[in-house]
């Protein structure tokens, strides 16, 4: 089955995700490239007004049996260049699934998986959000909060393995 992984990342955890999947899928890998830079005031803009982002209009080629979508949670949801982008893309696959490597806000699937449905025209396949806040240390944890800032270097794949293994279960892999 051929795989097409889609990501996007600000701080760059979601990129080293995308990067893993890459190798346990033998999977091809697309980032989503912004028109402009992203700042934090503009995801905090895009968060308080629901903005779209602008993206580049997504160019891979081929055709491809699976799509599995990574990306940031902002404020308990998707980030705004995954939701344009599912919308840009929106009926092109048959099914996706998501994945996040994201600070770990208590109840914030539910809002997740209604935001990707209205974005992608239809839920996800599977749906697994890592949650950094269980990954931080105790000392760091209310300093960070939402653990914006944390970035995960490749070793802490190791401590997300197992729910790594049950996503991909959900697709068959």
């Amino acid at each position: 089955m051929k795989t097409l992984i889609v990501y996007y990342s600000f701080t760059g955890n979601n990129a080293l995700l995308a990067g893993y999947l890459k190798e346990r899928l033998h999977a091809d890998v697309y980032g989503i490239a912004e028109v402009k830079q992203r700042t934090g005031v503009t995801i905090l803009l895009d968060v308080l007004f629901g903005r779209n982002a602008r993206i580049k209009t997504p160019s891979f080629g081929g055709e491809y049996d699976r799509l599995v979508v990574l990306g940031p949670i902002w404020n308990a949801g998707i980030a705004s260049p995954v939701r344009t982008f599912l919308k840009m893309e929106r009926g092109r696959f048959e099914q996706y699934a998501f994945i996040s490597v994201c600070g770990g806000r208590a109840g914030q699937e539910a809002k997740v998986t209604g935001q990707l449905t209205a974005a992608g025209g239809k839920a996800p396949v599977a749906l697994s959000l890592l949650s950094l806040n269980d990954r931080l240390p105790a000392d760091r944890k209310l300093a960070t909060r939402k653990g914006t800032s944390y970035k995960i270097e490749p070793g802490d794949m190791e401590y997300f393995k197992e729910d790594i293994e049950m996503f991909l279960g959900k697709l068959g892999v």
